[in-house]
């Protein structure tokens, strides 16, 4: 998904979900072009936090590109 243009969706913020929690895979994940690293198990309040934020995320993108786009 990251290979892809951002007209195509490689701007889409992403969570890496996992059950490993080390480090070194957060640092993996990150780098990836993952927003953020979940490890299971996670509670479903968490999760749709994480996903909320996301979501709020990408909004704010869509909003300042259609801002550019039409400046």
């Amino acid at each position: 998904m990251r290979i892809l243009t951002a007209e195509a969706g490689g701007q889409m913020p992403a969570a890496a979900l996992t059950a490993y929690a080390i480090a070194q895979k957060q640092e993996r994940a990150i780098e990836a072009g993952f927003q953020t690293h979940i490890v299971e198990p996670i509670e479903q309040i968490q999760l749709r936090l994480i996903l909320a934020n996301l979501a709020g995320s990408f909004l704010i993108f869509l909003r300042f590109k259609s801002a550019v786009e039409t400046a």
